[in-house]
């Protein structure tokens, strides 16, 4: 028997996207990947934040605009819920400092938003959305680097930016975190209730009944 896992993403989401501070500026940061630009462009070109788990399952998420300025450039952009100010991170690719290597630098926008997290008021860090952003673009020039697949890689980029398109409007968010909060409580009943008669689970979302200890 399958079950659906509750999804922890609103939590996560909060978590990691809610700081006691705001940073202001671009915070750029620079990778270098061991292939050409135009392979490395070709990659980065598969990131889609409107194909994420987000959309599987139904989230209220936000349209973000992908687009490519020119064949060494590639900008993701949403509005916020701050009018006139979008979350954009933009990421541009030059020839490295050997050849066939590729510099990719990465330039973030994120509006300092007012939120809510665990009944404190925060602000939509951009600090922290700099530091998830790094450690996203770091796994992926790695995959690169290595001559594997990208996809999972891209995936965890793409789901990312929707995260972060979300966070940047705190009525979405709180949206978000309630029905993952909801999802699991249900879940957690769910579990509950067929251990109870019986039943034991071998994973996250599998279930067997057991017979060990029934009269014969």
């Amino acid at each position: 028997m399958r079950i659906g896992a509750a999804s922890a993403t609103g939590a996560a989401i909060a978590a990691a996207m809610g700081g006691g501070y705001m940073a202001s500026g671009n915070p750029d940061f620079t990778v270098e990947v061991h292939r050409s630009p135009e392979a490395v462009y070709a990659a980065f070109a598969q990131v889609n934040p409107s194909d994420t788990d987000f959309q599987t399952q139904g989230y209220a998420v936000s349209h973000i605009t992908v687009t490519h300025p020119s064949d060494h450039e590639l900008v993701f952009t949403t509005p916020s819920a701050n009018a006139g100010q979008d979350v954009r991170v933009a990421f541009t690719f030059a020839p490295g400092s050997t050849p066939a290597s590729t510099k990719v630098t990465a330039a973030i926008d994120v509006p300092p938003i007012p939120m809510s997290v665990d009944g404190e008021d925060k602000v939509l860090s951009e600090r922290k959305v700099e530091g998830k952003v790094r450690d996203a673009i770091g796994e992926l020039a790695k995959q690169i680097d290595n001559g594997n697949s990208t996809s999972e890689a891209s995936y965890k980029l793409a789901t990312l930016l929707q995260m972060v398109a979300i966070a940047s409007h705190p009525k979405k968010l709180q949206a978000v975190v309630e029905r993952s909060e909801r999802e699991a409580s249900e879940h957690k009943r769910f579990k509950e209730k067929y251990e109870s008669e019986g039943w034991h689970f071998t994973s996250e979302h599998t279930a067997e009944r057991s017979y060990a200890d029934e009269d014969r």
